[in-house]
């Protein structure tokens, strides 16, 4: 930066500190700014702790509690890949660790239901075997037409090779659409 130039500021909270170092503050405070399409609206912005630029909080992810964690998810993704490379092993270990411990309980839910819903398992068994033989091969979706992320949706169970074939989004609608029918008694 040349000596002429004035440094960048910060309006929100002190107008006379630069934003290469930002305070903590303002940092990791939520900010409402005008968006820069000018249509008026108002978009709310954060500043992220590691890289220092300010990002719309769909950049950011949630805490339980709902509030954006302090950096975004590209310097958290940074971060993650990492610290996995320094502590591999570490991280491999408490993976083993956890499915050793949760993997009978995961084993009995799995073998509960099976046994509730056997004849769903099996049809859907018999569509992967038959698309895998080259019996079956996966259409389009039936609502958008897409060929990426295909599943098939059986309408009845008892006919295992019927079924129409949904991108995932579409397939997750529509069972979100019969839960509400079922809810609503229709």
């Amino acid at each position: 930066m040349h000596a002429n130039q004035e440094t960048p500021t910060c309006d929100r909270m002190h107008a006379a500190r630069p934003l290469v170092q930002p305070s903590k503050a303002c940092m990791t405070r939520v900010h409402s700014t005008v968006s820069r399409d000018g249509d008026g609206s108002m978009e709310e912005t954060k500043r992220c702790i590691k890289c220092g630029e300010e990002k719309s909080l769909e950049y950011f992810r949630l805490t339980p509690a709902g509030n954006p964690l302090a950096c975004c998810t590209v310097c958290h993704n940074i971060n993650g890949r990492k610290y996995y490379a320094k502590h591999r092993e570490r991280v491999l270990a408490r993976v083993k660790a956890r499915y050793r411990k949760t993997r009978e309980t995961v084993q009995a839910y799995d073998r509960q239901r099976y046994r509730e819903h056997r004849e769903k398992w099996l049809a859907r068994a018999r569509v992967s075997i038959a698309v895998r033989k080259g019996d079956l091969t996966r259409g389009p979706c039936d609502k958008c037409g897409t060929t990426i992320n295909i599943e098939g949706h059986h309408d009845d169970y008892s006919k295992p090779l019927e079924v129409r074939w949904l991108c995932s989004s579409h397939h997750k609608r529509f069972h979100a659409e019969l839960r509400r029918r079922c809810k609503k008694g229709t």
